[in-house]
């Protein structure tokens, strides 16, 4: 599968915590190339940290008329004081795993990059 590139929006932000660690969860729509509309949420731990890991939980619904899911992990780091560079892989329904590299941006609240 060629390179997809990505930007998702975040619409909102929560927050759990569990044995004193602290988790957000980014709630992400947009457009994910070929993917069409994708829905997500994006849960990186501990929130806030310079390094971390992330997980993802999505859906996107192509134009073929079957959606998609995707179930990622892998690790972040932070570049900036509101930005975080992410990498790891993503399992789409189907059987293709995509390497993802990506940034999130807190202050334009947008969480962009590709799959490949």
């Amino acid at each position: 599968m060629a390179a997809q590139q990505f930007r998702l929006n975040a619409s909102s932000l929560t927050y759990a915590q569990q044995d004193g660690v602290i988790t957000v969860g980014i709630n992400l729509e947009g457009e994910a190339g070929g993917f069409g509309p994708t829905l997500g949420t994006l849960s990186a731990t501990p929130a806030n940290a310079n390094q971390g890991r992330w997980q993802w939980v999505g859906v996107s619904f192509p134009g073929s008329g079957d959606s998609k899911t995707g179930l990622g992990s892998g690790a972040f780091r932070k570049i900036s004081s509101t930005a975080w560079q992410l990498d790891g892989d993503v399992d789409i329904s189907g059987g293709d795993r995509l390497r993802l590299d990506a940034e999130f941006d807190l202050m334009e609240r947008v969480f962009a990059g590709q799959l490949s």
